[in-house]
């Protein structure tokens, strides 16, 4: 009776207290839940069981919490035996569920846990009845003295932790059906909640983080964890649970996660004010006021003896004076930073840390290495101190915790094991320490157990400014105390002032008591008024509804469910009650046409086959047009082009198709012509290819309305510039201007119903000068090098047929031989990237169709299959692809600038007969027509003529010498060259083709001689640079023919000349 009553009397609410309830109320009442669940399954047992367990297991911490009272020790014999069926029965659970498999390895399992559990359990309860029983001031519970049991302990419960890891893991993998992943994630639940508050616990005991801030996340975490397994077990067990549940469950989660919050925040403000109150309460005491009752005793610092002063102290305390003093000279030494100026601050440091206690040598030793290593001056370097001051005190704490846990038993071997382990990363405090301990003495002498603790103690005490709450309690460990520190900067002296920890406690309590009663209200609100009030306003309606279901599945439509509430499920309700009604209705409906069918589908499909006539007589009529129109437009769309040098292919795949007269056609407003011209005076003209590619506005017969009016007036303007092989003798951006003009003037008279984009253009045949204008079109793409890329960078002109805002002009660009231009469409880019869904997404990216002509390598019959694979294509699609010079990639321009002389060689013949002289005249003109026609080898033999005639005339040996490098015969080449050279010795390009005609002959000394020569006309020509290169590469000097190829690089970095002689070089 007397221990009860000494129980009663030591009740003692806190949060920590609060907390425990919280997790052991939940565990609890989820586990009577389920095990009241009727026909509950054997897995839900087994479940039922872990939670029920794990209350009384979070219930057993909630003793040794609220009791101030030794034996509140004995809360450990609950824990620790209640831990261990935790384990045993979540794994048998495993076994159970979804079905019990294994039956013999699950009672294998079950009876050696128990055997494991039962003896660790009698060993610690042997071991801890003859412990001695401490307090632990971090979580204010009692405790037995027992660490080595302990350890034990928590190492099997370490086992059995993966004894049910490894038992769900192989269920997971053995077991295939879908209940695996719910035993998977159930595993994880646990082990948020068992792991996670199990390694705060060692770190916080150990002082590493707040006791307050372990509580709050041990009560987050099991509840969380612990609601997760209950969450995904109900989601997939075949026990049945209510709505009801669900709703209280959720809910409860909920507000005891919030009452946690609210107690947590409750707790601190309780200990500021806790600290506030008692440091006046010192302040006034030792001001030589009023003495509060709560004070027990008073010491100072001596600031002459450093000696410590007996103020106002009972000898029968029996309180560690040694620590306190130790703890009282840390405080000065602090302070005394503290009060240091920012200016010198580094010097004055030093001379107070030289004059420190020799307890204090670990962090001394710690502060001047750090001083010492920080860049820091002034402010910045006290703070930083101060900083790290405060990180080592919590050092020194942790080290302190964890010694004080080291069994007596074996001491030196424990706390050398200590040392070398742990206390050895911190080097300072271990060498300090160790300069005094060696082979289990101190100084040279052996000390019993706890007096060699405190020796250890001294240099690991405390380190905190004056005002910090300690708690300290006497030698026997059974009186506690909190004390607050007060310093006094003139007298250099602290005192420190000591108050009841049992008047703490009782403070604590009041304020938790609260806390306490509004947790059972809303238990109470929880548990009662919840379910009172849905169970009216949602489970009965839930429920009669549900029944009116049932009867509408058994065929019975007169039923009528009632409506009690006109919320949500009122309306449900109602709209429930409608359907049945309109079911009826349907029902009576079927009924009649049932009875009525035969006659009315023979009215129906009368009345159907006369309008199928109508619509079909009509889609002739429309199919005569479009096919008549259609054969109007193929003729238009005609590739003309004949040259030789620039070949020319399009695609046209118009959207719309149709069948007339079994005959399949398709029409659309897309159009591509191609033809060519003959622009300059007949003797002296340039031939040029023409292209043209344009899209109709509107769809069917309106674009294709545009698409005809274009190919007529186009292929007017062509038969008038280029029929009878006519010459016109103007410039092609005169002929472009006024195509422009014709067309642009033929659409206005539309007044906008008819309007056409199109890009038409001319390329020179021999040079690749490409004059164009783009009114409005998807821009022009070139092909080069394996990359493709817009011609145009921007809107230069409207669409033909409306008023532009841009000022008309001709634009031009080069073309290099084995380049492709590419004209297209906007079908190109209107592609449907989702067919086949409901919405379409059409492609908005005109880059898009670059990558296409990338991937199909320049093919327009590929590219159309590319871009049917990238999804369907919604418009007419048109391509039209120009191939300049293919044969010639890489090799640069025809030869043309001779051609392109006009002048008469008379001039340089004046001492000729006239009658040579116009002989000469004439054959070098016609050579050069030939030549221009393409008959390079009729302009040779006539050249040959009229060299025979005459070998002394440069003009004529130029035309002849470049005639022979074009027909690769180069041992004719050089000599007309090099006779050419004598009179011309600075025209770079013959002296560039000789080069190259004495390497064609494997000569390569000429062959450099010459490139050389040419070098030092123009340093930049890639051309003879790339050359020079070949010349090095073939004669074995590879590093000249790298570094001509990198030169060649840097002005024309995508050469391909340039990297394939690297390419060589490299292999």
């Amino acid at each position: 009776m007397q221990l009860l009553t000494e129980l009663y009397d030591s009740v003692y609410l806190n949060f920590f207290v609060f907390g425990m309830t919280l997790a052991a109320i939940f565990t609890f009442l989820v586990g009577v839940f389920m095990i009241l669940l009727p026909g509950r399954s054997k897995s839900t047992a087994r479940l039922a069981t872990v939670f029920i367990l794990l209350g009384f297991f979070n219930a057993s911490y909630v003793f040794g919490s609220i009791f101030y009272h030794p034996f509140a020790a004995f809360h450990r014999w609950g824990t620790v035996f209640l831990i261990f069926p935790v384990f045993i029965y979540y794994t048998q659970w495993i076994f159970h569920f979804p079905v019990d498999s294994h039956k013999k390895i699950r009672k294998i399992f079950l009876w050696a846990m128990w055997i494991g559990t039962i003896i660790i359990t009698a060993i610690f309860y042997n071991i801890s009845l003859s412990s001695q029983n401490k307090y632990h001031f971090a979580g204010h519970y009692w405790d037995f003295d027992a660490e080595g049991i302990s350890g034990t302990v928590a190492n099997l419960i370490l086992i059995y932790t993966l004894i049910f890891v490894i038992v769900s893991v192989w269920k997971v993998i053995t077991f295939k059906e879908k209940e695996r992943w719910a035993i998977l994630k159930m595993t994880i639940g646990l082990l948020i909640s068992v792991l996670i508050p199990a390694t705060l616990n060692k770190i916080s005991r150990d002082g590493i983080i707040d006791r307050g801030d372990f509580l709050i996340s041990f009560v987050f975490f099991t509840i969380l964890g612990f609601f997760i397994v209950v969450l995904v077990y109900f989601n997939n067990t075949q026990d049945k649970t209510t709505f009801m549940a669900k709703i209280v469950g959720i809910s409860l989660v909920t507000f005891l996660l919030l009452m946690q919050g609210l107690g947590y925040t409750t707790m601190k403000d309780s200990e500021e004010l806790y600290d506030i109150l008692h440091l006046e309460y010192m302040d006034r005491a030792l001001e030589g006021g009023s003495k509060n009752k709560e004070i027990k005793y008073v010491l100072g610092l001596n600031s002459a003896s450093q000696e410590l002063e007996k103020i106002d102290y009972q000898e029968d305390l029996n309180m560690d004076l040694t620590l306190i003093k130790t703890d009282l000279l840390n405080t000065s030494i602090f302070e005394r930073i503290l009060n240091v100026p920012d200016e010198n601050f580094k010097e004055e440091l030093n001379s107070i840390l030289e004059l420190s206690h020799p307890s204090f040598v670990g962090y001394r030793n710690s502060i001047k290495n750090h001083i010492e290593s920080s860049a820091l001056v002034g402010k910045e370097l006290k703070l930083d101190t101060i900083e790290y001051m405060h990180s080592l005190n919590k050092i020194t704490f942790v080290h302190s915790n964890k010694i004080s846990a080291l069994p007596n038993e074996n001491i030196c071997k424990s706390v050398e094991k200590y040392f070398e382990k742990v206390l050895k990363k911190d080097a300072e405090f271990y060498n300090a320490i160790s300069k005094n301990y060696s082979d289990c003495k101190w100084n040279g002498q052996e000390l019993e157990a706890n007096l060699l603790k405190t020796e250890i103690y001294k240099f690991l005490r405390f380190l905190t400014p004056a005002g910090t709450r300690k708690y300290r309690k006497n030698l026997q460990g059974n009186e506690h105390y909190i004390v607050y520190s007060k310093y006094y900067p003139f007298e250099n002296s602290v005192k420190e002032v000591s108050f009841s920890y049992l008047n703490y406690r009782d403070f604590m309590h009041d304020s938790a008591k609260e806390q306490f009663i509004i947790l059972f209200m809303v238990l109470i609100v929880l548990l009662t008024v919840y379910p009172y009030f849905f169970q009216g306003s949602l489970i009965n309606p839930l429920n009669r509804l549900l029944r009116g279901v049932t009867k509408v599945n058994a065929g019975d439509l007169d039923i009528e469910v009632p409506i009690s509430v006109n919320d949500e499920l009122g309306f449900i309700t109602k709209s429930f009650n409608g359907m049945v009604t309109s079911i009826k209705q349907a029902r009576r409906e079927l009924q009649d046409y049932a009875n009525n069918l035969e006659g009315m589908v023979e009215e129906r499909t009368r009345e159907l086959k006369d309008k199928m006539e109508e619509v079909q007589k009509l889609k002739i009529q429309q199919d005569g047009d479009y096919f008549l129109t259609s054969l109007l437009a193929k003729p238009l769309f005609f590739n003309a082009n004949k040259s030789d040098h620039i070949k020319t292919d399009f695609l046209i795949k118009q959207k719309k198709q149709f069948q007339f007269r079994n005959k399949h056609a398709d029409l659309g407003g897309d159009i591509c012509i191609t033809g060519n011209l003959k622009l300059g005076t007949p003797e002296n003209f340039r031939r040029y290819t023409m292209a043209m590619n344009g899209d109709a506005m509107g769809k069917s017969m309106q674009g294709a309305g545009g698409s005809l009016v274009m190919g007529v007036v186009m292929n007017s303007i062509m038969a008038r510039s280029a029929s009878n092989k006519r010459i016109l003798d103007e410039t092609p951006q005169k002929w472009l201007g006024d195509t422009y003009q014709e067309i642009n003037s033929v659409f206005k008279t539309f007044n906008g119903t008819m309007v056409l984009s199109a890009t038409v253009l001319l390329i020179d045949d021999l040079t690749g000068k490409m004059y164009y204008w783009n009114a409005e079109h998807p821009f022009s793409v070139l092909y080069r090098d394996d990359k493709a890329s817009f011609i145009e960078d921007g809107l230069k002109l409207r669409k033909l047929g409306l008023e532009s805002e841009y000022e008309f002009e001709v634009f031009d660009f080069q073309l290099e031989p084995g380049d492709k231009l590419i004209l297209g469409s906007d079908g190109r880019d209107d592609i449907d990237l989702t067919p086949g869904e409901p919405i379409r997404t059409i492609n908005d990216d005109e880059f898009l169709f670059l990558s296409v002509v990338e991937e199909a390598k320049g093919d327009i019959h590929k590219i159309e299959g590319i871009l049917k694979l990238k999804g369907d294509l919604t418009d007419d699609l048109s391509l039209l692809i120009l191939n300049f010079q293919e044969d010639r990639m890489g090799m640069g321009p025809i030869i043309d600038n001779s051609m392109n002389e006009s002048n008469s060689i008379a001039q340089q013949s004046d001492l000729r007969s006239p009658e040579l002289v116009q002989e000469l005249n004439k054959i070098y003109l016609d050579s050069k027509k030939k030549y221009l026609e393409g008959d390079v080898e009729g302009a040779k033999e006539l050249m040959e003529t009229a060299y025979s005639k005459e070998k002394d005339l440069p003009k004529l040996n130029k035309l002849y010498g470049l005639l022979c490098f074009k027909t690769k015969d180069y041992e004719k080449t050089i000599p007309i060259l090099e006779s050419y050279v004598v009179h011309f010795p600075e025209d770079e390009e013959i002296i560039y083709y000789l080069s190259l005609s004495y390497k064609k002959i494997g000569d390569f000394e000429s062959a450099l001689n010459y490139a050389s020569k040419c070098m030092e006309l123009d340093m930049e020509s890639t051309s003879n640079l790339i050359n020079l290169s070949d010349i090095y590469r073939m004669i074995g000097d590879f590093e000249k023919s790298k570094l001509f190829s990198e030169k060649a690089l840097e002005i024309d970095p995508e050469n391909k000349n340039a990297k394939k002689i690297l390419s060589l070089l490299s292999t």
